[in-house]
């Protein structure tokens, strides 16, 4: 949850790597979500991503920047057991 008192435009920016026991790449997806002050969640994005592969410096607008707060949540689909992984950075 990010303090959005002062801002009217936010974006968060990230890279991202998969690694482990991932479904067919087809199948493989990251997505991210923002909420303005506490409301529901909008769906940004949602980035296909290949088995074993990275990305670097993938940026989202949040849908509405909140007058107080904004949040993002990200996730991933497409993991085949626990020993996928998805790392961020940055």
């Amino acid at each position: 949850v990010l303090d959005t008192t002062n801002f009217t435009l936010l974006n968060i920016a990230f890279d991202y790597d998969i690694d482990g026991n991932w479904a067919a790449s087809n199948n493989n997806r990251i997505n991210v979500f923002s909420s303005a002050n506490g409301g529901a969640f909008t769906n940004l994005s949602s980035i296909p991503v290949a088995r074993n592969s990275d990305f670097l410096n993938h940026s989202v607008d949040a849908a509405t920047t909140g007058s107080s707060t904004t949040t993002f949540r990200i996730n991933g689909v497409g993991q085949q057991q626990n020993t996928a992984e998805l790392y961020l950075d940055n």
